[in-house]
């Protein structure tokens, strides 16, 4: 996928979802929830404006992926990548349709589904379809694993992130997983451990990777 199919394919959901919360909002209530607990409870209400907040941030990301993609200092990467750059791009856009699409519902009174569940299903596909990605990512100060020792090696950058993949891959399935047959409080346990492992191990492994690439070139 090159970015002119890209840019078009993001184009179609901004205007979709921008259609679907024209369409939405005149059927909701003036105060609608915005935030929910651990335990998928309700802990938050405001203005259903804040619909408008959530689509505002949603351009304001679009328009920062192809800002980056140009002022990066390794923008001449971001051509071997792009692929993967663009699915990251269509990625987070349909994230985000994902939490509107649920707001909306929950401010109609749907009560059918857990949200706090709902969202963690979402955030545990999302970091497995990324990780599917990493290894394709090329090295870059923007998107990736950006640890001191993956931006000053580009070998270190390439096995960090061929390492961390599979990892986010079924970090990302299980978490994605115990949202829907576990436990609610043991969900946000695993969802906690998934997220310190998923940041931890890549780290240290970059680190260990930048040492021993240090000492390969004495």
């Amino acid at each position: 996928m090159n970015k002119k199919n890209t840019n078009i394919i993001t184009i179609i959901l901004l205007v979709l979802t921008l259609i679907g919360i024209i369409v939405s909002y005149g059927t909701l209530p003036e105060i609608i929830p915005t935030h929910w607990g651990f335990d998928g409870e309700i802990d938050k209400m405001g203005s259903k404006s804040t619909l408008w907040l959530i689509y505002g941030t949603m351009l304001a990301i679009n328009l920062l992926f192809i800002v980056i993609a140009n002022i990066d200092p390794k923008k001449h990467n971001y051509k071997i990548f792009e692929k993967s750059y663009s699915m990251f791009r269509i990625i987070f856009n349909v994230f985000f349709i994902g939490i509107l699409v649920l707001m909306i519902l929950a401010a109609k009174g749907n009560t059918t589904f857990n949200t706090t569940r709902s969202v963690m299903f979402l955030t545990g596909l999302l970091l497995a379809i990324i990780g599917n990605y990493l290894p394709k990512f090329k090295p870059n100060y923007t998107t990736g694993i950006k640890t001191p020792w993956t931006l000053a090696n580009e070998n270190v950058w390439k096995k960090t992130h061929r390492m961390a993949g599979p990892i986010w891959v079924i970090g990302g399935i299980i978490s994605a997983i115990s949202a829907l047959i576990v436990n609610i409080n043991l969900t946000i346990i695993v969802f906690i451990i998934i997220i310190v492992i998923l940041v931890i191990i890549p780290t240290v492994y970059s680190y260990l990777a930048f040492k021993k690439e240090q000492k390969n070139n004495e």
